[in-house]
């Protein structure tokens, strides 16, 4: 077939899926007269050139594969009659197996108010009915992840980033002591895992351009819904989050020294993993609002730059308008959650230089920082109000991607 279409001027470029490629040259524009007039005239003179190849094709093996027929003697009358009579009741055999019953009535076939189809290519440009949710999501799933098997550096980029980040910090901070100076590097940590914000987005950078890119084309051909796309997105997402998730809990509970106990554990793996996916959504948001990633991102980064400054570690004292937007962002309940999971109970000490002319030590206790910080919070309503930042925040994406092409649906409308 390629090199049929190459005979007639028509090359499948190198890294081209050859199907589409195909589908691509024998489908009619029917979108505009002069588009459509010149992809009919394509289509037309790519099946007769195909109808004269075929027959001289066809001529040639007949012509090997007959034998000459020579005028037999008299004495083969006899054979050559039983011969005749034989094909009659062949060709007679044949006829009724072909010949359809007179008494089936023949179903007129509908043309879409055209008096033929030229190809079927054509009726299929014609459909424009979109696939249930149903029917594409596990389409889409399935082709996400053959996309995943064929391009090992897309699972790199979504487990690698947030385990080397961890392990970074591990080697930045291991191991927290209790001393006075530890009280600085505890928060320190905790301040350092909204970090991840970051890495949530660099990653959607990483995937969902070029995924968003495919979608916009087969969204323009009406072939399956937003939310099957989406849902889809996310459901090859989560699983490598929540994995690299768990690989930090260890690194954060175990590596770096904070309490080892399975309540710290968890809370420090879903921190992880709710600014990480909040992150991926707010990637989401923005690339389908700018097409062009580098200025995405670039918006992207003087955004979550601020929300880290206002997590409540570096600046404890903000603006009212900043404390205000500070209730939008996943950060502020990630650190609201570890915090009190990771000081109370904690009893520091200090040197003789260090101590108040009373004899005690500035800061003595795990419950003292949390109050100097304003961290003395119920740590359990912060992390139900994470979770509801995960699921908010991908309710935005999908509502941004929805109304981005439910416009552009109604501007080709008119």
């Amino acid at each position: 077939m390629l090199a049929y279409f190459t005979r007639q001027g028509f090359e499948c470029p190198a890294h081209s899926n050859p199907a589409d490629f195909a589908l691509d040259l024998i489908t009619i524009d029917l979108q505009h007269e002069q588009r459509e007039a010149e992809s009919r005239e394509k289509v037309r003179k790519l099946v007769e050139a195909w109808q004269t190849q075929s027959g001289s094709d066809l001529q040639e093996t007949l012509d090997k594969r007959l034998p000459g027929i020579e005028e037999g003697e008299e004495g083969n009358s006899t054979k050559s009659v039983k011969t005749q009579s034989l094909d009659a009741k062949a060709d007679e055999a044949q006829d009724a197996i072909t010949k359809s019953p007179s008494n089936v009535p023949s179903i007129p076939r509908k043309s879409f108010n055209k008096a033929s189809l030229a190809t079927p290519a054509e009726l299929g440009a014609l459909v424009r009915k979109r696939a249930s949710f149903v029917t594409a999501f596990p389409i889409l799933l399935h082709r996400g992840l053959i996309n995943f098997r064929r391009q090992p550096p897309l699972l790199v980029a979504r487990i690698a980033q947030v385990v080397s980040l961890g392990i970074v910090l591990a080697l930045f901070f291991a191991p927290l002591k209790k001393d006075y100076f530890s009280v600085q590097n505890r928060m320190g940590f905790i301040q350092e895992i909204a970090a991840f914000y970051f890495v949530g987005m660099l990653q959607n950078v990483a995937v969902f351009p070029a995924e968003r890119d495919v979608f916009y084309r087969e969204d323009d051909d009406g072939a399956y819904s937003v939310e099957a796309f989406l849902a889809a997105y996310s459901v090859l997402e989560f699983p490598f989050e929540i994995i690299s998730s768990l690989i930090f809990g260890v690194l954060a509970d175990f590596a770096v020294g904070l309490p080892r106990t399975v309540e710290m554990y968890f809370v420090c793996s879903f921190a992880c993993f709710g600014i990480v996916s909040c992150g991926e959504s707010v990637g989401i948001m923005f690339n389908t609002l700018f097409n062009h990633t580098g200025f995405a991102v670039n918006i992207i980064s003087v955004l979550m730059s601020v929300a880290n400054t206002m997590a409540g570690i570096m600046s404890i004292d903000m603006p009212r308008l900043y404390k205000i937007f500070n209730y939008l962002s996943p950060i502020r309940y990630a650190t609201r959650a570890v915090a009190p999971y990771s000081l109370r109970g904690i009893e520091f000490s200090c040197n003789d230089d260090q101590r108040l002319p009373n004899g005690q030590c500035p800061i003595e206790t795990g419950e003292e920082v949390l109050q100097l910080y304003k961290f003395n919070v119920n740590p359990n309503v912060n992390i139900a109000a994470l979770a509801g930042c995960v699921i908010i925040y991908r309710i935005v994406a999908w509502a941004l991607l929805r109304a981005a092409r439910t416009r552009l649906d109604k501007l080709k409308g008119k």
